[in-house]
């Protein structure tokens, strides 16, 4: 279970999400990324933004990242800064949504739960 928005970053500088999923493999299925390599050759890095204070700040500052596991490569190393912001675009994009139509995240006490463990 992710923690709260999942990305996942292309070698080919996209960010890839889904409104009502967190999970990276899903990502990764909806959108047929390749995710058959590991390491420096790799094309995808998977990252997990979640929230220290409030589920929907538009503010940086509340929030905390988490990039991919193991190895990063390179190519996302050196635009790291770049892409981290990119998804925060994406983030802030969709909490503005989900303000505007007063969306109800029916797993919120699950998130919270998480995060408190």
């Amino acid at each position: 279970m992710s923690q709260f928005k999942g990305f996942v970053v292309t070698k080919g500088k996209k960010v890839f999400m889904l409104e009502d999923n967190d999970l990276h493999e899903d990502i990764i299925e909806y959108y047929n990324l390749d995710d058959t390599k590991i390491g420096e050759l790799s094309k995808i890095v998977r990252l997990m933004i979640y929230p220290t204070t409030y589920f929907f700040s538009t503010s940086k500052r509340n929030w905390k990242i988490k990039i991919g596991e193991g190895e990063i490569p390179e190519w996302f190393r050196n635009r790291e800064d770049r892409f981290v912001d990119s998804c925060f675009i994406e983030l802030f994009r969709l909490i503005r949504k989900w303000k505007k139509r007063k969306k109800k995240i029916t797993c919120i006490k699950e998130y919270v739960t998480e995060f408190i463990k």
